[in-house]
Parts: C-alpha cells; sequence; structure tokens
C-alpha cells in the first residue's frame, strides 16, 4: 500500500494523523486481502482531518474493498 497525503491536506501533525489512521484501518483488515494487490491511497482534499476517525475511514474503504474483491479474477494466474 502506497499513502500518499498532500500539505493542502494541512501541516504535518494533521498530514501524520490522516496517515496512522488509514495505515490503522489497512492493520485491522490485512487478513481480508488474499489478493497480491498494490495500491495507491491519496485521501480527499475535501477531508476534514479533524472529523477523520476509524469510523469514517471504515465507512469509506469497506465498501470500495469489497468492489476491488468482486472485480478481481478468482485465480491469480487470471490476471494479465
Amino acid at each position: 500500500m502506497g499513502l500518499v497525503v498532500s500539505r493542502k491536506v494541512g501541516h504535518a501533525v494533521v498530514r501524520n494523523r490522516v496517515k496512522r489512521v488509514v495505515r490503522e484501518y489497512f492493520r485491522l483488515h490485512q487478513n481480508e486481502f488474499d489478493l497480491p494487490l498494490d495500491m495507491a491511497i491519496v485521501p480527499k482534499r475535501k477531508l476534514d482531518p479533524r472529523q477523520l476517525d476509524l469510523a469514517l475511514a471504515d465507512k469509506e474503504f469497506t465498501p470500495l474493498l469489497s468492489l476491488i474483491r468482486e472485480r478481481m479474477p478468482a485465480d491469480s494466474s487470471e490476471r494479465t
């Protein structure tokens, strides 16, 4: 997983908090990824870091990851 948080999100303390929350979400859900998968995560510009918590990360990422799992081939050898 690659994680990029722009300066537009806020100063260093704010950017680091965003990174910690996103990393924690993926740490808690790492067992759900059986697929060989590379991801680049870039938080939204309109993200309000003061409201970001693990519940919001879960609400945003879980549907996306479910969609990714559905679209990935069942056998990793089928990947092109």
